[in-house]
């Protein structure tokens, strides 16, 4: 009888010691998943902080490289016109010392110093080389009135004489022309002057241009 009140009562016992073990044990997981989700929080914040003064630093770098990049636009704007100003000082140097400025069409050149749509000096009035320095031409009459494109002045009379040299040679080769007879009622036409054809056409177009 005592043996049996002994075991229930360390039975009891076992069971309230073992109750209260789990009791500790779930109160220790409770303190546990508590510090755990306190650390996990307080590694998100560290992140976030993280990541923000990862955010401001490199706005930061951008800020200043933002800034160099502005100053060193600004310095080359600055240079940005006096190297126009020399390429165009060094481009009109250049065109004035030209040995044949006078032949040359104008072109839109400012002087330095002046706007850009300025027009282009008078080669007589450009400090150029002396027309001495310039071979002359046969095809060019006046050597200082203003040429635009390719156009160019004949004389009229160095044509007349190229073209008669042109004429005698042709003579020399292929002998001399024979004269044209011409009909009763073309009497009037049938002179001299008009006995060779060629010649007397050529050389009565050419007076008349001369005249004219």
């Amino acid at each position: 009888m005592f043996e049996l009140k002994f075991q229930e009562k360390e039975k009891k016992r076992y069971q309230a010691e073992q109750q209260r073990f789990d009791l500790k044990h779930q109160r220790q997981l409770e303190e546990l998943r508590a510090m755990s989700d306190a650390t996990i929080k307080e590694l998100e914040q560290l992140q976030n902080e993280k990541r923000k003064m990862l955010l401001e630093h490199e706005t930061l770098k951008l800020k200043q490289r933002e800034e160099a990049f502005s100053i060193e636009l600004k310095e080359w704007k600055a240079k940005l016109k006096p190297r126009k100003q020399k390429l165009e000082d060094k481009l009109y140097r250049e065109m004035c010392s030209a040995k044949y400025i006078q032949y040359l069409p104008k072109v839109s050149i400012p002087e330095p110093g002046s706007s850009s749509t300025d027009s282009v000096p008078d080669p007589d009035t450009a400090s150029v080389a002396s027309a001495s320095s310039v071979p002359s031409s046969p095809f060019i009459q006046d050597a200082h009135r203003p040429i635009w494109g390719h156009q160019r002045t004949w004389s009229t009379g160095k044509l007349e004489e190229t073209f008669a040299q042109q004429l005698e040679e042709q003579e020399r080769v292929y002998g001399p022309i024979t004269p044209l007879a011409l009909p009763s009622d073309l009497t009037d036409l049938n002179t001299d002057s008009c006995s060779r054809i060629g010649i007397g056409s050529t050389r009565s177009s050419l007076s008349s241009v001369s005249e004219g």
